[in-house]
């Protein structure tokens, strides 16, 4: 028996579950050719979306994640303590992976739309003046 194209998304976006979904883009990521430290930062952060996930009682099935879900992992990951700037490259990475999923149609729904990233600390670089770059060297 063969199914029709929109049989078989349909199936994908109720069937698939967060997990594998997650180990089907970690796969990808390395298939694409994304650098080792790419490739552990966003091992990282999805393996830590899926601790959140197991200890905070989200749904198992990727279609069954919402905003919400969204705001509880970025507030678990705020309570690691960790900088600004970690919560930001966090929510990056877990949009990235949603946009992901939403591209291979694993869901309709991609639940970062509308939810604006955690703010960071602004910084000012002062550029060189003009005496700055006539001194002479130093020895």
């Amino acid at each position: 028996m063969y199914m029709k194209l929109s049989e078989v998304l349909s199936f994908r976006r109720n069937h698939t579950s967060l997990k594998d979904a997650v180990k089907t883009y970690i796969s990808a990521c390395h298939a694409e050719g994304k650098t080792e430290r790419t490739f552990q930062a966003y091992s990282e952060t999805l393996n830590q979306l899926l601790d959140v996930a197991k200890s905070a009682g989200f749904p198992t099935r990727l279609s069954g994640f919402r905003s919400e879900h969204v705001y509880a992992f970025m507030d678990a990951t705020r309570m690691r303590g960790v900088s600004s700037g970690t919560q930001h490259r966090r929510f990056r990475e877990t949009r990235a992976f949603f946009s992901w999923c939403e591209r291979m149609a694993y869901t309709l729904d991609h639940p970062f739309k509308g939810i604006s990233n955690v703010r960071t600390g602004t910084k000012v670089i002062k550029p060189f003046t003009k005496s700055d770059i006539d001194l002479p060297p130093k020895n």
